[in-house]
């Protein structure tokens, strides 16, 4: 395991103007490769198609 996404799409207080939270975490071996990236753009898609 490289890293997690984890995706917040219900709206709390503090995010609810945005939409949601996206956040990230990469295992300190496998940062600055790239890794980061292609998880938030893979999550950015999830949060997406969940519903409002």
């Amino acid at each position: 395991m490289l890293g997690r996404v984890a995706v917040r799409h219900r709206p709390t207080p503090v995010p609810e103007a945005a939409g949601g939270h996206t956040g990230h975490d990469v295992r300190p071996g496998a940062r600055r490769q790239g890794y980061a990236a292609a998880m938030l753009a893979a999550g950015r898609g999830i949060g997406r198609a969940l519903p409002a």
